[in-house]
Order: C-alpha cells, then sequence, then structure tokens
C-alpha cells in the first residue's frame, strides 16, 4: 500500500489494467461471435437462393436455342440406350417418354441436372412395362426458362 501513498497515480491505472484484463476475453468472444453470426447469414442467404425454382434463377434459354435443348435431351436418351417413345414441346415445357432399363431411367434423371440449359423437372412418372419390371416407363415433364419476347410488353 506503500506504492500507492507514494504514487496516487498507479491506482487508476491499476484499475484500468484489471478492467482490461477482464474485459479482453470477453471482448474477443464477442467478436468471434459476430464473425460467425456473419458466416451463418451469408449461408442462409445461399440456401435461400438454391430454395428459389431454377424458373426464377435460370438464365433464359432463346427461343432459337430450343432445338438444340431437344437434341440434347434425345442425344442423353439415345446415349443410355433408352427408347425415346414421344418428345412433345410447349410453351415453356417439354414431355418425354421414355423406356428401358431401370438403371439407365435412373441415369437420365441424374444427368438431367449436368445439362448447359435451364430446364428443371416439373413432374414424372415412373411405371414397369413388363410384369418382371425388367423395363421402366418414365414420362416426364420438364419446365424451361425462356427468354421474353419484345412482343409480349405491348401497352394497353
Amino acid at each position: 500500500m506503500n506504492a500507492f501513498r507514494r504514487r496516487p497515480w498507479l491506482l487508476p491505472f491499476l484499475v484500468l489494467f484489471l478492467a482490461g484484463v477482464w474485459l479482453l476475453p470477453r471482448y474477443l468472444g464477442l467478436r468471434a461471435l459476430l464473425a460467425e453470426e456473419a458466416r451463418l447469414t451469408e449461408r442462409i442467404a445461399e440456401l435461400e437462393a438454391a430454395q428459389r425454382p431454377p424458373a426464377e434463377t435460370a438464365k433464359p434459354l432463346p427461343r432459337s436455342a430450343l432445338p438444340r435443348l431437344y437434341k440434347a435431351l434425345v442425344g442423353l436418351a439415345e446415349g443410355l440406350g433408352l427408347k425415346l417413345l414421344a418428345l412433345e414441346p410447349a410453351e415453356e415445357t417439354v414431355r418425354l417418354s421414355l423406356e428401358g432399363p431401370f438403371d439407365r431411367v435412373y441415369g437420365f434423371l441424374a444427368r438431367l441436372p449436368r445439362l448447359a440449359y435451364p430446364i428443371w423437372i416439373e413432374e414424372y412418372q415412373l411405371s414397369p412395362r413388363d410384369p418382371q419390371a425388367k423395363v421402366i416407363g418414365l414420362e416426364i415433364e420438364l419446365g424451361v426458362r425462356l427468354e421474353k419476347q419484345e412482343d409480349d410488353a405491348t401497352p394497353p
């Protein structure tokens, strides 16, 4: 205590030092929590973006590229050895009817997202074509995001 009587200015510095020692771990913990919150907020934004349907997020396909899309779908089906029964294009959708062994039908479904086109599966139906279910039929409707035409925006 003699040191504080001879140097009274040491007491405030000692109090400040002890307060700093006590506050520093809490401050560092708070900074770590704020950084974690920022990472989680970023991750939530990524997950919300991933949940948006492809109709909103995919880059639109020009109508002139539709034949290439149809050719890619037919090529994928034939490359896997599937029998293409029907391909029915419609406005912003494509319906396909295929049949083949289950592993090839599954391979077709698994490779669809890898095609470089803004398509997604709207609905599908699998059904056995024979009693032993060696041949599976696939009826599938794909959504296609197309560019909007300038003629569609006519003023009222």
